[in-house]
């Protein structure tokens, strides 16, 4: 009889052991919706990633480092060879960037630093066939708008206004924003009619074209003000 109740307690006490080691296992394989611990802070650290911050970190008003920045032109001939290729300098500009839209951006190029690669072009360029620059000492460009990395604006050469747009890339270096851009644009539009065969039937060889090619390399800085 003590044999069958010995055999009895044993069997409890191990039915009992495989019971709790087998809730234990259950409530370890099921999931949980309550975050482990790090679990939490690895969330917000995510949230607060800096990919989510950067365009705000770049709002502000931005000014034109005009040592490093340059915009350059090239015009070409008709005949092949008869290109030529200069700079002008920027005197000053800026832009506002609020909630990583462009709100405004004035510049202001200076005609009089205007520099040609062959003999006389840059006198040529300067006098009254083309800008007129002692009458004209400057040109203006006014942003009007800014969208999928294309920059829309009043360029105003001589009096006279005429909207261009043109794409742009954009590059953070340091605490420096590098704006660059490879465009053409038709002179005619501001009156620099000078050799195009728009306008001349008799130009032959000597025609120039109303297309001009465009570089910018602009640096920004942040505003101190």
């Amino acid at each position: 009889m003590k044999y069958i109740i010995w055999i009895i307690v044993v069997a409890l006490i191990i039915w009992a052991l495989v019971t709790l080691m087998g809730g234990d296992a259950t409530s370890e394989d099921m999931p949980s919706d309550t975050p482990q611990d790090g679990e939490e802070v690895q969330m917000m650290e995510e949230e607060a990633s800096p990919d989510d911050t950067a365009d705000v970190q770049r709002d502000g008003t931005w000014v034109v480092d005009v040592a490093q920045s340059t915009l350059g032109w090239t015009g070409h001939k008709v005949v092949p060879g008869g290109d030529h290729s200069g700079t002008f300098e920027i005197s000053e500009g800026s832009f506002t960037r609020e909630n990583g839209v462009v709100t405004e951006g004035s510049f202001t190029i200076d005609m009089q630093s205007l520099e040609g690669d062959g003999s006389g072009v840059a006198g040529h360029l300067r006098n009254e066939d083309f800008f007129e620059v002692d009458t004209y000492p400057t040109a203006t460009f006014v942003v009007t708008g800014y969208e999928n990395d294309v920059i829309t604006g009043d360029l105003t050469i001589k009096d006279t206004t005429a909207q261009v747009s043109f794409p742009v890339v954009v590059s953070e270096e340091d605490d420096m924003l590098r704006v660059t851009s490879a465009f053409q644009m038709d002179r005619t539009q501001w009156g620099l009619t000078y050799g195009s065969g728009s306008f001349s039937d008799d130009l032959g060889d000597r025609a120039i074209k109303d297309m001009v090619d465009m570089t910018l390399d602009i640096v920004f800085s942040p505003s101190q003000s």
